[in-house]
């Protein structure tokens, strides 16, 4: 939007402010291997989930069994995404949101979320995990 009788030494600050504003909203950092964008030094939402493994069910879909409990001090919406992995080539990726978890709840990830590959499966691992108030 152009601005008028500004000057554009002025909208070329308000433009560098706000690609500032947009960089530091996409910082990303990880922990133990795992990243966020919503990074909080004080209650990292990596702390926040748990992934035991995966199994497969009588149909022949994989599951990441994954549970998120809130440790931070406010009501919580997480992203979680999950690979699923043989060896080291990721097969698939799937992502899935816990929405409104209160202090101290714990969740799991709706059952009905899965993917099929066969029997390639050997491992899944938490990619990221992101986690908004």
């Amino acid at each position: 939007m152009r601005l008028p009788h500004r000057s554009p030494l002025l909208r070329t600050g308000a433009l560098a402010i706000g690609a500032l504003l947009l960089l530091s909203a996409c910082k990303y950092e990880e922990v133990d291997g795992v990243g966020t964008r919503t990074v909080d030094v004080e209650h990292p939402p990596q702390d926040d989930v748990v992934l035991d493994g995966c199994h497969r069910d009588e149909l022949g879909r994989w599951h990441a069994d994954v549970t998120v409990t809130n440790n931070s001090p406010a009501v919580q919406t997480y992203e979680l995404t999950i690979g699923f992995y043989d060896g080291d080539t990721r097969l698939a990726q799937r992502a899935h949101w816990i929405r409104a978890l209160r202090v101290d709840e714990i969740a799991e990830p709706d059952p009905a979320w899965w993917v099929e590959s066969g029997d390639r499966v050997t491992d899944c691992r938490l990619l990221t995990v992101n986690r908004f108030a």
